[in-house]
């Protein structure tokens, strides 16, 4: 089975929330929470397993409504020695959870850098004092309140249903959004290794490449495959970073395991002087062709 990195991997842990806030971009509280199942398929599946992640963020609605999701993500990594370099928590801090907080403290003493983050203005409710207690306890927390601008606020979701906001900057996330792939981007494969470039799962399991901040309307309309259903590999794309690395090929080619066809047409290239230029004209539908979602499984095993 192929070992895999994710650089960043962002997970909507649920759509439910106790704020209520005017000013949300996601839009309404939904009652979606991210289940077991899809917290196992995106860690271990298609003879693939994720055992590194540079940067994991977990997002809501509240991340701490969700809490049998939150317990069985932070026992699945430290029982699977998932090597985390840094989790970043957005809270509203309204619920604090003695279980889910021994499970960080736990994955702090793994070397993991944690980062739980508050951040109170005029549309969050006011933190009960027992719970900003409690949290100001930990090493990790992080609490800032402070008053909104108009013109800091995103008129999307909620916010643009309410008439809040700059609507110049909720314009140009979506200019942005247009840009984010639907599908997930790799940065290398091999015979034994395989990185993704970045990873956002959806609390109902769709999934895609990164977004920028996003409704869940955006979300939603775009990412349609879903991880308990389709292949990360399904119309997967290759990022700059496996573009840069064919420039190498003739390095590389021994430890890493590339198509024979792209092997022979590098070195074409080569032999005639445009590898630069062959490498830069490499689509995603062409190396989509070198590695077939056919090809790529029969690598994978």
């Amino acid at each position: 089975m192929i070992q895999g990195y994710v650089n960043i991997l962002e997970l909507e842990m649920t759509r439910r929330c106790n704020s209520n806030c005017l000013h949300c971009m996601r839009g309404k509280a939904q009652n979606v929470d991210m289940s077991q199942e899809t917290i196992s398929n995106i860690f271990q599946k298609d003879n693939y397993k994720i055992v590194g992640i540079g940067k994991m963020i977990l997002t809501g609605g509240e991340v701490f409504l969700n809490k049998e999701g939150m317990l069985y993500l932070l026992n699945y990594v430290l029982e699977n020695h998932i090597s985390i370099e840094n989790l970043v928590i957005i809270t509203n801090s309204l619920n604090y959870n003695e279980e889910i907080i021994n499970l960080l403290k736990k994955l702090a003493e793994t070397g993991t850098n944690i980062a739980l983050n508050s951040y109170v203005d005029q549309f969050h409710k006011d933190v009960p004092f027992s719970n900003l207690a409690k949290f100001k306890e930990l090493p990790f927390y992080t609490y800032q309140k402070s008053m909104l601008l108009e013109n800091d606020i995103i008129a999307l979701g909620k916010a643009a249903e309410n008439n809040i906001g700059n609507i110049l900057k909720a314009d140009l996330i979506k200019n942005k959004f247009a840009n984010v792939s639907p599908h997930v981007s790799i940065d290398w494969i091999s015979k034994y290794f395989i990185s993704f470039k970045s990873l956002y799962v959806t609390a109902n399991g769709n999934f895609g490449s990164k977004p920028t901040d996003a409704s869940w309307d955006m979300i939603d309309s775009k990412y349609y495959l879903n991880i308990n259903e389709n292949s990360l590999f399904t119309n997967c794309e290759f990022g700059e970073v496996f573009q840069m690395l064919l420039l190498n090929y003739q390095q590389i080619a021994s430890e890493f395991s590339l198509p024979e066809e792209l092997l022979q047409d590098l070195e074409i290239a080569n032999q005639e002087g445009n590898l630069e230029l062959f490498v830069s004209n490499l689509t995603d539908n062409k190396l989509a062709e070198y590695f077939s979602i056919k090809s790529l499984e029969r690598k994978l095993k």
